[in-house]
Parts: structure tokens; C-alpha cells; sequence
């Protein structure tokens, strides 16, 4: 209850007022307690009271004063009456919405003069928010009568059981064909589309109106207006099922609230199955759009509490919590009343600390809901039609940031509930600000840049197996330090041993075949010679493959083979990469640096950098030099960057290799020396710490702007 007694009672003390004859009122119950909504059928207007509201409500008539109604309702329940203030209150309000008459005999000019104002300004607000204006057109009651027996055998049990059936079909052919409705998607703004995505979201619409207005009427509501509303500029139907709102039945009132989302779902199955099963066409892409449309508007819109669609009125039903839109700000206002600005008498209207908690909880995130919404719809929208999203993203700074900034200040400077305590409200208001300026534009702080590489030799010498052969044995264990020359493995080849003793066979015969030459005259001994020595030849030849089939190190340093274990007893082709023989005092880190942050690096002071190998545990490496490449790649250093491999960096679809990025990058090449405590360094993956020169929070906010318009729209 408000103040007992008001400094503006003695406007309305002596005004006669009663409520029109048209207005009817009908018990609710929220959480155990009894509240009255009065309704008048003519106007559409609603107000939803406290039992002692109505009460003095009802006791107005022409032929007594509203002090002499007032004092009697005191009279009978002291403690639940309203105060005078709520009595001025309920008075401009209950005359703003046409609920109420007067005397014709007394003056109320002045009295409604703020409620004038206000409407005034109620109708100022709905032409300013450009994302929401409604027209209506007609009264479509008496339509909705008589096709009632339609609206009975859809809402039925059977009814019930088609929508289940439906959609339970609609979600199995979507899974089967996910992949295409995604690729579908990807290019549902194509200029090409604009106009079958449009006529699939009126035809959709027109269906959801629809079913609200069916639902109303199946529970014995009105509805009374069918008119256009625009929603982001685009006009759309809508119909008017607002008198759901005075059902005692809080059920009945969450199925009309949810009416339009069910029906939407129901088309967007059915949609689907025609898309799926229907040859290109008009109909094949209108289908496809009426089901994109139905799946976006559900979740982003129509089914979202945070946002004033049917969601929304389906959470106030189920918490009875009635205008929690509204109550959640001015709930968050007089937090910010209480504890901020400290004003005393702050007479909080939640009726319990959960209730409090809710409705803090849903101002704050409603509040930040419709920013994010309307910031993706902007890239959305952008990445299409980039003039039409950056109109709308300006729209949306304005409508989230700039009007509430003004509206906060003229609260500061105006509103009577910081009568007591303005100039603390100014100088904390005053302190803050200056504060987050200050520390958003003056402040330096940290700013570090954590790229992944892995690890790479300065000096490498690749072992490659000669000849064909099978590995017999492992003369140098893999991961070990060898000597130049050192034999690494032996091949074994039954082919080489059986052409070299063939070839010593024949070696043989040849010099029997010289001796006859010499003890027999007459015999040419040219061609026998000139054989011997082909065989001497080739008997070296194969002997020195033989020797070659024995791997041995091209130099000093650490032998990498990864997959040592899987080559006992393989055959190896000719030309097979036995792994690599890596210097075992350079080393150098291959870290990854993504575009944005490669300017940074060329353009920023860096003040210190180390490197942190992740199976190595102790301090980072310590990091002296360095070089950023200035020429970007595309091709990893290592697959164990990527995706493929464990890695944190995004893969091109269009490459099986596991090494292509996704998008292009830079290459940071840095010193690292000879890496204690690890026996093969080489390919151990880490990521590099870069600290930069300390930045205030605005720079690195343009910055980021600056690199993310470069980067998504080429500015």
C-alpha cells in the first residue's frame, strides 16, 4: 500500500467516478492468492487488481465522492485498503484505458493532465520503436463464431495425437536430411530468395495468428482486432486474443500463449516433409522457407521468455508472476535505489525473496538478451546485405544504449523517489562514470598473445631407405643420440643375396672357361675376359647394395622415428622415410599467429616472450629472438596443430590432409637453443606466450572492432 495521505488528495476527493457498465470483472488465483481482472469488452482494455483494489473499485458510484469511498474502504480493511496515492494513481490509470467515467459536472483537467501525458507518450514510445508497430484493421469475431465446430475438432484429444504424429515424423525426415537443410540455409538471404523466404513467413504467420485466435475462442474468449504489425520492418498479421487474459483458468491461458508456437511447429514439420519429398520447384523452396522460418521465429522470437512474444506470457502464467516485464525493472530500479543511491524508504512490490530474485534476474537478462539479438541479426542481415545490417545495428546502439542513457539522466535529474537523496545519486553516478572512463581509456593493462607451434630442428636430415627390403634389425634405438656413420638399421633382401650368389656362380664358371682358354690354343680368349669382367662388376655392384640395405646416419644428432615399433619386420620400399636425424642443440618453436593478432605483433612493442612445451613440466623456455614471417600460409607445421591431430586450430572442409587451415595465417619462428630435459624434442607441440606492451581497454576494443570488420566484411 502506498502513502496514507497525498499533498494532490484534495484534487480528487470531491470527483464522483464509477467504473463503465460495460466493465466486468473475474477472480484469478496466482500462488494461493485471489487477484480481479476487469475487462471491458468494448475497448479491449484489462487491469489486474488486488481483492482490496476491486473492492474500492466496486463501491464507486456517482452518487458519493471518492473521499467518502476511501474513507469506508479504510473503514472495513485498514490494513489492505490503498493509500491516496494509489487511489490517484489507479484513478488517471483505470481513465487512461477507458476503464472508468466521471461527473460530468467536475473539472478533471488537471487531475488527468499526467495521464494525458503519459498516453501521449505511450504513443510516442510505439512509433519510436521501430522494430514493433501494430495497425489494426477489423473485428474478425463473428467469423471465429461460426466456424467454432471447426475450432472443437481440431482442439481435441484425436487432435492432439495428429500434432504428435506429425511432428514426430517432421523431426525423423529432418535428421535423415540434415546436412542438406544445412547447406539449404547457408544461403537463405540470397537476394534470389528474398521474396519465397517473405511469402513462407506471411503464410506462417498467418497460420500462427490463426491458431491464437482459434484457441481464444475455443475457451470462450474474444477476439476483437485483426490488424498488420511490423516486426523489423517487415509488416506481418496479428490478431488481438488479449481477453485469454482474464480466464481463471491459468491453463486454458498458456494454451492460447502457446497456440501460435504449436501450430508453427506443426507446419514447420509438415514443411518439411513437403521439402524433402517434393522435386525443385516453387513448391520445393516455399516449403523450405516456411520450415526455416518456423524453426528460427520459435527459438530466437515466439518462444523465448526474455523477449514480450508468447513465450513471455507463457513463463508469467506458469510463475504467476503477472507484468514481470515491467515489475523486473522497476524491481531492478529499486535495488539500485536501496543499496546505490541509498534511499530509505524503498517499499519493494515482490512478495517474497524468490520472487525478488526472479525478478532481478529477468530484468538483467532480458535486458541483455535483446542486445545480443539484435547485434546477430545485424551480422546476419550484413553479411548479405551489409548497408541494411549496419542501418539496424545503428538502430539497435541507439534504441539499447543511447535513449535508456538519456533516460537514466532524466531520472537522475526529475524522479521524485530521489528526492531525499539527488545530490548523493549525482555524485555516485558522477564517480562511477568517471571511474570506468578512466579506467576503459587510461588504464594500461596486460596484453598477452598465446599462439600453439610445435617444435622444429634447425638442422634436419631425412633417412630414406635406399633399396627395398625388409628391416631385420635396430642397430640404434629410435630417440637416441647417434654418430655420423652409425649404422641405424639392417634391411634384409633375398633377392640381392640370390643375384649375388648367382652372379659368383657364374663368376666361377667364367674362370674355369679362362683356363681351357689358356691350355687350348686357338680359343679367343676377348670375349671371355670381357665377361669376367662384367661379372667382377656386377658382383661389386650388388655387394655394395647389399652394405646399403645397413642405414646408416648422415650426421650427428637425435634419430626421430615416431613409429619405430610398427616397422620390425615390415618390407620397405625403396625411397620410404625412415624418420629424420635432428640437430640436438637448435631448435627452433613454429607458432601460428592468426591474422588479427600478426598486426599486432608487427605494429605492437613486445616485452618479454616464452614458450611451454605441454609434456614438459617447470618454467617456460625463455625466448631471445625471434621472427614473424610477413608472408601468410595456409599448410600447418605440424598436423598435431589441427583438428585432425588434437589441436585447437580450425581445418579447411576441403582438405583430407589434416595440415590446410582453415583460414590463412602467419608464421612466428622462435629461438629456442639446445631444450634440456627432453630426449626428441622435435615435433612437441606447446604454445608460445607473447607479452605485449600494456594497453587501455578502449584500444584493444577499437583494435578488435577494426580487425573484425577487416577480416568478416573486407572494410
Amino acid at each position: 500500500m502506498g502513502k496514507t495521505f497525498s499533498e494532490n488528495w484534495h484534487r480528487v476527493a470531491n470527483v464522483r467516478a464509477c467504473l463503465r457498465r460495460t466493465v466486468s470483472g473475474r477472480r484469478q488465483n496466482f500462488r494461493g492468492e485471489d487477484w480481479y481482472v476487469i475487462h471491458d469488452p468494448f475497448t479491449g482494455s484489462f487491469f489486474r487488481l488486488t481483492p482490496a483494489y476491486y473492492d474500492f473499485l466496486s463501491s464507486l458510484d456517482l452518487n458519493r465522492t471518492v473521499e467518502e469511498v476511501w474513507l469506508k474502504s479504510l473503514e472495513d480493511d485498514p490494513e489492505h485498503g490503498p493509500g491516496q496515492d494509489d487511489v490517484i494513481s489507479l484513478l488517471v490509470e483505470l481513465s487512461q484505458a477507458n476503464l472508468i467515467q466521471f461527473d460530468d459536472e467536475v473539472d478533471t483537467a488537471k487531475l488527468f493532465k499526467q495521464g494525458d501525458e503519459k498516453e501521449r507518450k505511450a504513443r510516442r514510445q510505439k512509433w519510436m520503436n521501430i522494430l514493433f508497430i501494430r495497425f489494426g484493421l477489423f473485428n474478425p469475431e463473428r467469423l471465429l463464431t461460426r466456424l467454432m465446430p471447426l475450432w472443437k475438432a481440431l482442439i481435441s484429444i484425436p487432435g492432439v495425437l495428429v500434432w504428435l504424429a506429425v511432428m514426430f515424423s517432421g523431426i525423423f525426415v529432418a535428421m535423415q536430411h540434415a546436412g542438406e537443410i544445412a547447406y539449404a540455409a547457408s544461403s537463405v538471404l540470397s537476394p534470389g530468395n528474398l521474396i519465397p523466404l517473405y511469402a513462407g513467413l506471411v503464410l506462417l504467420k498467418i497460420v500462427h495468428e490463426t491458431g491464437h485466435a482459434a484457441m481464444c475462442k475455443r475457451f470462450g474468449g474474444q477476439v476483437t482486432s485483426v490488424g498488420i504489425m511490423f516486426l523489423f520492418f517487415a509488416p506481418l498479421p496479428y490478431v488481438d486474443a488479449t481477453s485469454s487474459w482474464s480466464m481463471g483458468n491459468k491453463w486454458q491461458r498458456i494454451l492460447v500463449s502457446a497456440a501460435g508456437i504449436l501450430v508453427e511447429l506443426f507446419m514447420g514439420a509438415v514443411c518439411c516433409m513437403v521439402w524433402a519429398w517434393s522435386p525443385p520447384g516453387i513448391v520445393h523452396n516455399l516449403a523450405f522457407n516456411m520450415m526455416f522460418t518456423a524453426t528460427v521465429s520459435t527459438l530466437l522470437f515466439n518462444a523465448n521468455p526474455l523477449m514480450r512474444f508468447d513465450g513471455y506470457y507463457i513463463l508469467v502464467d506458469l510463475l504467476e508472476m503477472p507484468n514481470i516485464y515491467q515489475r523486473s525493472r522497476e524491481h531492478v530500479m529499486q535495488l539500485c535505489e536501496k543499496f546505490i543511491f541509498g534511499v530509505r524508504e524503498v517499499k519493494f512490490k515482490h512478495r517474497s525473496r524468490r520472487e525478488g530474485f526472479w525478478l532481478a534476474f529477468y530484468g538483467l537478462a532480458s535486458s541483455v538478451y535483446r542486445v545480443f539479438l539484435v547485434l546477430g541479426i545485424s551480422m546476419f542481415l550484413a553479411d548479405n546485405y551489409f548497408i541494411a545490417g549496419l542501418l539496424l545495428g545503428a538502430g539497435m546502439a541507439v534504441s539499447a544504449f543511447v535513449k535508456p542513457l538519456f533516460g537514466f539522466v532524466k531520472y537522475l535529474l526529475r524522479s521524485p523517489s530521489l528526492r531525499s537523496v539527488r545530490t548523493r545519486a549525482l555524485l555516485i553516478t558522477s564517480v562511477f562514470t568517471g571511474s570506468v572512463f578512466i579506467f576503459v581509456f587510461a588504464v594500461p593493462l596486460p596484453y598477452d598473445i598465446v599462439a600453439p607451434g610445435v617444435v622444429k630442428s634447425r638442422e634436419i636430415s631425412n633417412v630414406i631407405a635406399g633399396f627395398s627390403g625388409q628391416v631385420a634389425e635396430f642397430r640404434a634405438e629410435p630417440g637416441s643420440a647417434v654418430d655420423k656413420g652409425q649404422v641405424l638399421l639392417v634391411q634384409k633382401n633375398p633377392t640381392i643375396d640370390h643375384e649375388i650368389r648367382k652372379a659368383r656362380a657364374q663368376l666361377r664358371q667364367i674362370a674355369v672357361l679362362g683356363q681351357q682358354t689358356i691350355s687350348r690354343r686357338g680359343l679367343d680368349r676377348a670375349p671371355v675376359e670381357k665377361r669376367r669382367k662384367a661379372l667382377v662388376q656386377l658382383v661389386g655392384q650388388l655387394e655394395k647394395r647389399k652394405e646399403e640395405l645397413m642405414l646408416k646416419a648422415a650426421r650427428s644428432g637425435i634419430w626421430v622415428l615416431p613409429d619405430a615399433e610398427t616397422l620390425r619386420g615390415q618390407w620397405i620400399s625403396k625411397g620410404h622415410s625412415l624418420g629424420s636425424i635432428v640437430s640436438g642443440d637448435d631448435f627452433l618453436f613454429s607458432a601460428v599467429i592468426a591474422q588479427e593478432q600478426a598486426s599486432t605483433l608487427f605494429n605492437g612493442e613486445v616485452k618479454s616472450m616464452g614458450v611451454r612445451l605441454k609434456s614438459v613440466r617447470g618454467e617456460d623456455f625463455k625466448v631471445d629472438s625471434w621472427n614473424l614471417l610477413a608472408h601468410y600460409r595456409e599448410e600447418l607445421p605440424s598436423i598435431a596443430l589441427g583438428w585432425r591431430g588434437g589441436g585447437d586450430i580450425p581445418l579447411s572442409a576441403a582438405d583430407d590432409s589434416g595440415l590446410r587451415a582453415a583460414e590463412p595465417y602467419y608464421l612466428l619462428e622462435v629461438d629456442l637453443g639446445p631444450v634440456s630435459g627432453l630426449t626428441v624434442p622435435e615435433g612437441r607441440v606447446g604454445a608460445v606466450q607473447i607479452n605485449m606492451a600494456p594497453r587501455a581497454l578502449a584500444a584493444r576494443i577499437a583494435l578488435y572492432l577494426r580487425q573484425f570488420m577487416q577480416k568478416r566484411y573486407q572494410l
